[in-house]
């Protein structure tokens, strides 16, 4: 199971360094062909071609020159080949703003490597009285 781990926490780490190189192509490589990606505004992209074609825009527009860094809380493994990551991000953008998020990840590992089945992130906002 620590090879397992290992394999995971790549897929995260794989994340985070294709954002910071606003590289959409190599962001939609670590998802399924077929994965579902829920994002921090509740849109749903299904598909790699999706979220890689989102990101772009993204990483063109409001969120270029930004920087994420994500760090993993837990891991659960629900089989052998299937696996869900709860993780945490910050994202600093361009004017120094800072938004918190919560993604979810569940990966799953079909005769290769672990990659992202489905991404659901959430919004961080500030604690209500």
């Amino acid at each position: 199971m620590a090879q397992n781990n290992h394999s995971i926490y790549e897929v995260v780490r794989h994340l985070e360094e294709a954002w910071n190189s606003s590289d959409s192509q190599r962001f939609a490589s670590s998802f399924q062909e077929d994965a579902d990606y829920i994002t921090i505004f509740g849109l749903h992209y299904n598909g790699r071609e999706l979220v890689d074609t989102n990101h772009r825009r993204i990483f063109d527009t409001i969120y270029k020159e930004s920087r994420s860094r994500f760090s993993i809380e837990s891991v659960r493994f629900v089989r052998p080949d299937v696996v869900v990551v709860f993780t945490k991000a910050e994202l600093q953008l361009k004017n120094g703003e800072t938004i918190s998020s919560r993604p979810t990840l569940m990966l799953t590992k079909d005769n290769g490597p672990w990659r992202i089945a489905v991404l659901q992130n959430t919004a961080v906002s500030e604690k209500r009285p």
